[in-house]
């Protein structure tokens, strides 16, 4: 009102000085009222149907629906510099006649867009009171964007490093992707699809290069039609060496009709989920059938959700554990949200004066409502995938599976109760304290197999809590049913040792799991590896217990049936880890030879052509030349050349000199045999470099790199083909990665978030984080 007022009387004071410039208004514009008032006036002029603005002072007409003075305000501020008509803010009232250049306001803007992308923040996070007054502290008169500027320059953004990543890849030579689905919760289906390659200094390069939503449904020739369009617009698809996915049907229909040069990884993440998942029942139910009717054979599910404790136990999660009104018993710490967004409004999203109480309800969104969410657990954005695919449901009777199976469930119940009763959870947290424990227990997951490893290692790490709350059940003031239940899962002395000897069964899948499972890394050697050594471990017949072998018996025969019995994956595996170090610690000497053999024939009969244009033309002279310098850190000795035999002519050299011929293979040209010649006395070297390395290097997630930095100048041929080979994905946890990363962008304190926004927001994460 106070603002009001002055305009009034500064509109009157106008009025009386200059009668000719109040009758010309009167005749342009007759609006009575206080949408007259605005200082705004003094300098344009506003249509007889209220609809339009004209500036005085220049020949510029905008609009002014509702009597807004937005667009025509920041006209005569910016053109004019009328910096009089700056509004006041609540923020700090101090600040009005204080100016941010538009150099320094640029650079704050961009900083602000940055973080929203990176931090995965809300997009009118920084208009909130307790941000702008920060703002406000300390850079005076700076208002940070709005959030339909902040949508409209992330589908700027989006533009500008889909070209920037386009002509990156114009120079890649071969690449390798991994990709997956991901459906939330609202049945919202998105692809994602990773590129990783080795440029020519040997930098493993890892990079989201599409994350789209796929409405379609989910067929074979769907999914490679929809990947194909993708990669042609990119102009990759004839570059693409491999693609690593889940095992799904319509995956390999997929990856067959994408191309007959492309070869198909099965994840081996993937793979050993369904090894242990399968092997040691962590999913079983027992049928309601007898014993006597009981099949021995396993039924694979298909259902992509799972029942967490068997339909016997479906009275505990039923059962009021809210003796203490726990409203909140369902949320989850891992999945805290944030998700509104949509495109930008109209032509008017760059103003900083945009007035915020249109749709000032919705932060980013434009189309779902907030109310509707509120009510879902906390992990409605969960991942939902295909790693649930193929998990056997249906309980073989065996004695070792039938207690793994019932011990289980007792974790999971166990989980449930602490989670469910503030009571007893409180208990939890107060003796975790005094015992300086750390680990919680959490319930797993069917998708995941490792969660059900991390319960079984919270449980352990919280025996002594758990003994302490089962002694002193009755003094929590439970409900007699609560007791009962309590009393129904206390672990036995024998149930404690099983569980420790599953722990230690499980305990090398789950290192192994985390190595193999790397996306800025070559992983696929590591993985080849890692399933060697676990199968060496599981065929171990050393003193353990009866329990600890059989265990290891289900193992082993699961892990022959899903890596060894499949030989063309095996194949891959073994013809991409070679280039590994790593690998070669688990090779045979059979498997080596096979390799080379395999890589003698690529290199002769030239199935990876060098590309002239390359940077590393002028790097691939003559082989053997390379080899022969010295110019190395390494201390290997070199086998002698075979050019330097010449020197004293042999008696078969006399003889061919004799025939008049040149002594190559019938039909060779001086090309091919050079070419042989020189694979020969590489493969020589690497044999024996890769010896010395091992020796000084135990396997890590970057000896594969540090190995071919050192030796890529010595071995020109084997180094393009370690380029082409180790970008091939053992996981393709690099997708997975994407999702966890959207499904945080996408949580529930931001339902209002568009699947397009959220699309540009992950694909720019990457892209966004490494230019800082």
């Amino acid at each position: 009102m106070e603002i009001q007022n002055d305009n009034q009387s500064v509109t009157a004071a106008t009025t009386a000085s200059n009668p000719t410039l109040a009758s010309s208004s009167s005749t342009q514009c007759t609006i009575t009222g206080r949408k007259s008032t605005s200082t705004v006036w003094e300098f344009a002029t506003k249509s007889d149907d209220g609809k339009h603005a004209t500036c005085k002072l220049f020949n510029y007409t905008c609009t002014s629906s509702n009597h807004s003075t937005s667009t025509i305000r920041h006209h005569l501020i910016q053109k004019h510099k009328k910096y009089h008509l700056l509004l006041n803010t609540k923020a700090s009232s101090s600040s009005t006649n204080i100016r941010v250049s538009e150099h320094v306001k640029k650079e704050l803007h961009n900083l602000c867009y940055n973080a929203i992308i990176t931090d995965s923040r809300t997009f009118n996070d920084f208009r909130k009171e307790g941000m702008m007054t920060i703002f406000n502290r300390l850079m005076p008169g700076y208002t940070p964007p709005h959030r339909n500027q902040v949508s409209a320059q992330i589908k700027k953004l989006y533009h500008y490093h889909y070209k920037l990543l386009k002509q990156e890849l114009e120079e890649v030579e071969q690449l390798a992707l991994t990709f997956d689905f991901w459906s939330d919760r609202q049945a919202n289906s998105f692809l994602c699809a990773t590129g990783h390659w080795i440029d020519y200094e040997f930098h493993y390069i890892s990079k989201i290069i599409d994350f789209s939503c796929f409405d379609e449904r989910h067929t074979g020739i769907n999914i490679s039609n929809y990947l194909k369009a993708k990669l042609i617009s990119l102009n990759i698809h004839d570059k693409v060496i491999s693609i690593t996915c889940d095992g799904a049907e319509n995956m390999k229909v997929a990856c067959r009709h994408l191309g007959d040069n492309i070869k198909r990884v099965w994840c081996c993440a993937h793979r050993l989920h369904l090894v242990i998942t399968n092997a040691l029942g962590f999913w079983f139910k027992e049928k309601s059938v007898d014993n006597e009717n009981r099949s021995s054979s396993m039924t694979r599910s298909t259902t992509t959700t799972s029942t967490v404790i068997s339909t016997q136990d479906d009275d505990l999660l039923n059962m009021s554990w809210s003796d203490e009104n726990n409203e909140d018993s369902s949320s989850s710490d891992d999945n805290i949200a944030d998700v509104d967004m949509s495109d930008a409004a109209d032509g008017s999203a760059d103003s900083d004066n945009i007035n915020e109480a249109e749709g000032a309800e919705g932060a980013e969104g434009d189309h779902s409502t907030s109310d509707q969410d509120d009510d879902e657990s906390g992990d409605q954005h969960a991942i939902v995938d295909n790693w649930s695919n193929d998990v056997e449901t249906d309980l073989n009777p065996i004695e070792e599976l039938i207690l793994i199976m019932n011990l289980l469930k007792k974790c999971r119940t166990i989980a449930t109760i602490v989670k469910k009763s503030s009571v007893i959870a409180a208990f939890v947290r107060k003796e975790q304290l005094l015992l300086k424990t750390k680990k919680m227990i959490r319930i797993d997951c069917k998708t995941r197999w490792n969660s059900t490893f991390l319960l079984i290692e919270a449980t352990i790490e919280c025996k002594q809590v758990l003994m302490k709350l089962f002694s002193e059940k009755r003094s929590f003031n439970l409900r007699s049913e609560q007791v009962n239940r309590l009393i129904t899962v206390e672990l036995n002395n024998d149930e404690w040792d099983f569980l420790s000897s599953l722990r230690f069964v499980l305990n090398p899948f789950y290192h192994a799991t985390k190595l193999m499972s790397g996306k800025n890394y070559p992983s696929i050697g590591l993985a080849f590896h890692a399933i060697h050594k676990l199968k060496h471990f599981c065929s171990k017949d050393d003193t353990y217990e009866e329990k600890i072998k059989q265990m290891k018996k289900l193992l082993l025969a699961k892990l022959n049936y899903y890596f060894y019995d499949d030989l063309e994956q095996h194949e891959h595996l073994e013809n991409h880890s070679y280039f590994d170090p790593a690998a070669h610690l688990t090779l045979t000497e059979n498997e080596k030879q096979r390799n080379e053999r395999y890589i003698k024939d690529l290199i002769l009969n030239d199935v990876y052509p060098q590309q002239s244009s390359t940077s590393d033309g002028s790097k691939a002279s003559s082989s053997s030349n390379a080899i022969s310098t010295s110019s190395t850190k390494s201390s290997i000795q070199l086998p002698q050349s075979l050019s330097n035999n010449h020197t004293n002519p042999s008696t078969y050299d006399d003889f061919i000199a004799a025939c008049g011929d040149d002594g190559n293979i019938i039909g060779e040209s001086n090309k091919e045999r050079s070419k042989r010649l020189s694979v020969n006395e590489e493969l020589k070297y690497f044999k024996l470099a890769v010896q010395e390395f091992n020796l000084k290097n135990k396997p890590s997630t970057t000896t594969a790199m540090r190995f071919w930095n050192i030796h890529h100048t010595k071995l020109p041929l084997l180094s393009r083909l370690a380029r082409i080979h180790l970008i091939a994905c053992g996981t393709s946890v690099p997708s997975e990665s994407a999702f966890s990363i959207s499904a945080h962008t996408a949580r529930k304190e931001r339902s209002r978030l568009s699947s397009q926004n959220l699309c540009y927001s992950v694909f720019l994460k990457d892209k966004i984080s490494k230019q800082k």
